[in-house]
Formats: C-alpha cells, sequence, structure tokens
C-alpha cells in the first residue's frame, strides 16, 4: 500500500468506484451450514458459482478465519462441515440478494 496525495491506494479506489453500495454498506449473517456433508468439493464448487454471480464482496467466516467467497481454494481451505456456524458477510449494490440466495443454499438439507 502506497499513499498518493494522503490518500492510501485503497481509499483512493474507493472514490473511483462507481458501483453503489447497499444501503446499510455491508451485511453480516451467521448460518448454521445444513448442507450434506459440508462445503467440500460438488457443494463448495456450487456455493463458488453462486458467489461469483453477485457484484457484491462476499466472504466466508469459520473461527476468525475469514476467506473470500468467491475463492474455491479459500473455501476448501476451511473444512467446513454441516452442524458448523459460519458467518458470511456481503457489501455491494446486490449485498442483500446475495446473502439471501447463500443462506438458502447452506441451509437446505
Amino acid at each position: 500500500m502506497f499513499s498518493v496525495y494522503g490518500y492510501t491506494t485503497n481509499m483512493l479506489a474507493g472514490t473511483l468506484n462507481d458501483e453503489p453500495k447497499g444501503a446499510s454498506g455491508m451485511i453480516e449473517k451467521r448460518v448454521v451450514v445444513k448442507v450434506e456433508p459440508g462445503l467440500q468439493a460438488r457443494s463448495a464448487s456450487e456455493f463458488v458459482q453462486t458467489t461469483n454471480s453477485f457484484a457484491s464482496e462476499i466472504f466466508l467466516e469459520k473461527r476468525e478465519r475469514r476467506v473470500n467467497a468467491k475463492s474455491i481454494m479459500g473455501l476448501l481451505s476451511l473444512a467446513i462441515t454441516s452442524g458448523e456456524t459460519i458467518t458470511l458477510t456481503a457489501e455491494g449494490a446486490d449485498e442483500e440478494e446475495a446473502i439471501e440466495r447463500l443462506v438458502d443454499f447452506l441451509e437446505k438439507t
């Protein structure tokens, strides 16, 4: 990270982003994973495909380890099994729809 006219690169990128943010700025939701046997191989692939259909930034957290939910490798590294509680976070123009669809995905039995 470096400064440009007193702004860090992250702040500068945020000021140039024309995509509107959601009304709340960010949505966070705790979810008990009901997908059997958890987010492994096939179900993880389907989950990542679903997350990539949204413009929002989406993260998944398990036991204070946070990964980009659009990354299959990040998702698999969490080794999420059925019955575990995870936290989903979304920020962006379609954050509400993203959280709703992803919670539905994780809670399907």
